[in-house]
């Protein structure tokens, strides 16, 4: 095979344009959309934050590098025909090696079995790259659609080294949201790290917390706080202390804008939030709007109602507009406490007397829960009967 044919050479380029093109543009999006929050934590982290990752550039930073990678081995390999494509691998195995150290940066770093895996997975890249060099082209000048028949195999390759990165990264949800709302705050963004994860389920005591200061931050804590999981009660609406040089959005914070820090790292949330309250220094309405939610948390309409009077100056025969989640915590506190307080929502009534009547509709507990999930999941009253 002449390589010097200009109909091979025209060839040659086009791939390597195509499949560097595709390489970019994953590594980017990836880099920046996917682990742009876990690549900020970790260098925060390991520089104790003296330095501050900007995802745009730094996955345009390090997407060029990998690129020049590729060229560098390349140059010395040749691959350049069907199996160009496989000269990618080690900026792929790099790009997976990184997200998922840095994944691990947030509680200690260690490289784990990627000491191992790494070197292996190099040592296993050049032999398999000795023997795709030896394979004998397809390229024929003689046949058409030449171009095609040598792009297929090299998009099949890249698809397998793209998943390949997806497997061996760390791409979990929680780590994945917890990073991503934690740089968003610390950009000032709300709106965004509101919408993080918002869909789905999965959860952390220091998520569930920082979309309780970001939903403060708007005034909805009241309105839209039970339209994400609270799985941790009071205290899944706090950040710890300790992990304050860890955090790019620092728990100190949070504490200086409800006006006092915990007596102890291990102080109950509920405990410090009372006794906030009853302090000169706290920052009303904040530490208000924290402790009422804190009573719906921890199931205290109790102390929910009598403090719910005295915030919004609610008198008996007074008509008050109220967020969604107190109004059905008042709705739910007459039928528990008949008598103790006069609240008329009609609407919110209804939808009470709805819910109830669809607990009802089966005996069996945990069927009654799965059936009223659907429809009354993200109301005070489904949470009240079913999280524990």
């Amino acid at each position: 095979m002449n390589y010097n044919n200009p109909s091979y050479l025209r060839t040659a380029r086009i791939i390597a344009i195509v499949c560097g093109s595709l390489f970019c543009i994953f590594s980017y999006l990836y880099l920046w959309k996917v682990q742009g929050g876990i690549l900020g934590m970790a260098q925060h982290v390991l520089s104790k934050g003296l330095t501050v990752y900007y995802p745009p550039v730094g996955a345009g930073i390090i997407t060029l590098l990998l690129l020049l990678l590729q060229m560098l081995l390349n140059s010395f390999f040749n691959l350049q025909r069907e199996w160009h494509c496989v000269s990618f691998f080690p900026s792929f195995f790099t790009l997976a090696m990184m997200s998922s150290v840095a994944a691990t940066a947030y509680t200690h770093f260690q490289f784990g079995h990627w000491i191992w895996l790494y070197p292996v997975g190099m040592v296993v890249f050049f032999f398999v790259v000795s023997f795709f060099k030896h394979l004998t082209t397809t390229f024929d000048t003689r046949a058409g659609g030449i171009i095609v028949r040598t792009l297929i195999p090299n998009l099949i390759t890249f698809i397998i080294l793209a998943v390949m990165c997806l497997w061996l990264s760390d791409t979990k949800e929680v780590t994945y949201y917890r990073y991503a709302i934690e740089y968003n705050l610390s950009k000032g963004n709300i709106d965004e790290a509101l919408e993080i994860g918002s869909k789905s389920k999965v959860s952390s005591p220091e998520i569930t917390a920082l979309r309780v200061y970001s939903l403060q931050k708007k005034d909805l804590l009241g309105e839209r706080l039970f339209l994400y999981p609270q799985d941790y009660g009071a205290d899944g609406m706090l950040l710890n202390l300790s992990d304050s040089v860890r955090m790019v959005f620092p728990p100190m914070q949070l504490y200086r804008e409800l006006g006092a820090y915990p007596n102890s790292e291990n102080q109950p949330a509920l405990e410090f939030l009372e006794l906030l309250n009853n302090s000169d220094q706290a920052k009303q309405p904040m530490a208000e709007q924290y402790l009422l939610c804190a009573y719906l948390l921890e199931r205290n309409l109790d102390k929910f109602a009598d403090k719910l009077k005295k915030v919004y100056h609610f008198e008996e025969d007074s008509v008050v507009k109220l967020p969604r989640y107190y109004q059905e915590a008042l709705v739910l506190y007459q039928h528990i406490r008949p008598g103790r307080i006069n609240y008329k929502n009609s609407i919110q009534e209804t939808n009470y007397e709805d819910y109830k009547r669809l607990v009802r509709s089966s005996s069996i507990s945990q069927v009654s829960m799965n059936i009223s999930r659907t429809d009354f999941g993200k109301t005070y009253w489904w949470y009240y009967d079913n999280v524990k």
